[in-house]
């Protein structure tokens, strides 16, 4: 999978861990992890707003596939307790409960809402 990696973060992560071992992770966060644990000096301001930015983006697609998952599972009238334990959640109310926080979450950081806006 080919991930389009910021240019700062990229300078970054290849002057901490190498192009090599870069290109090993493949995943932006399992390379800023890994980097982030490896050192012991400082991290460029510019280059933790980017990590930041790089979460937040990944969250929100992670928010995404989660409600896309709970409402194709409703569609193929799965029940909210069966679909909480799919998830991993409790009962039904549990279940309606997170689903209900992943569209208040998604509706607050949409790139079009000023309130979203904090990402990259």
């Amino acid at each position: 999978m080919t991930v389009d990696l910021d240019p700062v973060l990229r300078r970054w992560l290849v002057s901490e861990i190498g192009d090599e071992a870069l290109a090993i992770f493949g995943q932006p966060l399992a390379a800023l992890t890994i980097a982030g644990k490896a050192r012991n000096g400082d991290v460029p301001d510019e280059v933790l707003s980017r990590w930041r930015g790089e979460i937040a983006t990944m969250r929100r697609v992670i928010d995404q596939s989660e409600l896309a998952l709970i409402e194709r599972l409703r569609r193929a009238e799965h029940s909210w307790e069966a679909i909480g334990a799919v998830l991993g959640l409790g009962g039904a109310a549990d279940t309606t409960k997170r689903r209900d926080t992943l569209v208040d979450r998604l509706r607050s950081t949409h790139p079009g809402n000023a309130a979203g806006r904090g990402g990259r």
